[in-house]
């Protein structure tokens, strides 16, 4: 069975029609994190469209193949940026798996209105399983700035948290 990187390497040397597997291996993965970015469905469908087009018509200038899944994402990050600023949303997300709260009067979802369009796109790619060094890439920082966002990032929600459960007890 083949890997997305040679899929990449067959597209790089002049194959079109494996690009796309390309797509339909990544499609529903990058429609979820910019749907949860952008809050719009009809946009974040033309954000990936987008983002697939960018990345196919600038697939050359990519160096290493196995870096597409990373490259493409950044892409995406830069294109929900440009739809934010159009728009001049306030970014939320429906839920955040990986949190575990107990039960409270609280809703998880207020947590996360107050994130910056950074803060949010480093939480959500860290939890579908991003590396540091991946994220790095994404967001064009050091992964080592990326680490410190990230636990920056779980203080201020566990504070923010914390500060709920307090209110609500009262």
């Amino acid at each position: 069975m083949k890997e997305l990187r040679d899929y990449i390497i067959q597209v790089k040397n002049g194959d079109e029609a494996s690009y796309r597997y390309v797509i339909q291996a990544l499609q529903q993965p990058l429609f979820n994190y910019t749907l949860k970015i952008i809050r719009d469905y009809q946009e974040a469908e033309d954000v990936v469209q987008d983002s697939f087009l960018a990345a196919y018509y600038n697939i050359q200038k990519l160096n290493d193949p196995s870096n597409f899944n990373s490259w493409l994402y950044k892409i995406a990050y830069h294109k929900c940026l440009q739809v934010i600023k159009k728009k001049k949303r306030i970014i939320y997300t429906d839920r955040i798996p990986e949190i575990k709260a107990p039960k409270c009067e609280m809703d998880i979802n207020e947590l996360f209105t107050d994130l910056k369009p950074a803060e949010h796109s480093l939480l959500l790619l860290r939890v579908q399983g991003f590396t540091f060094d991946e994220i790095s890439h994404i967001l064009r920082i050091t992964p080592s700035a990326s680490r410190k966002r990230y636990e920056r990032l779980k203080s201020k929600l566990k504070m923010q948290y914390e500060n709920e459960r307090r209110h609500d007890v009262r």
